[in-house]
């Protein structure tokens, strides 16, 4: 499955939103379930198998650094942004890739990065 119309979403971004970071888990394998007895929902972390929360890819730098390394681990990533507030994240072997914060430009860095190994 492309990881294009997420990409492009995120591109076209201006601010975080829980509703992409979602995305974002469910494209790296994370799987939602209902607690029993309740109505709330948890995920599964893709690689530990462990109720987990999503994280804050699109808000947290932190977070954004931390899809990067599931998708490339011990990479490094240049972050820049302009006068303007545009954000450009570079990652080793890919292209630089322009978003609406930091976190947006290195999760959108990251998936590209991805898309094009798959």
């Amino acid at each position: 499955m492309s990881l294009q119309p997420l990409i492009q979403k995120l591109s076209d971004a201006e601010e975080p939103s829980r509703k992409f970071d979602t995305a974002i888990a469910i494209a790296l394998g994370f799987e939602s379930f209902e607690e029993e007895g309740t109505r709330k929902v948890l995920w599964l972390h893709p690689h530990s198998k462990t109720p987990t929360r999503i994280p804050w890819y699109t808000r947290s730098l932190d977070e954004a650094k931390e899809l990067l390394d599931v998708i490339l681990p011990n990479s490094a990533v240049a972050l820049s942004w302009t006068a303007e507030g545009l954000f450009y994240a570079k990652i080793e072997g890919g292209d630089a890739c322009r978003g609406a914060t930091g976190p947006l430009a290195i999760c959108i860095a990251a998936l590209s990065y991805h898309n094009s190994i798959r």
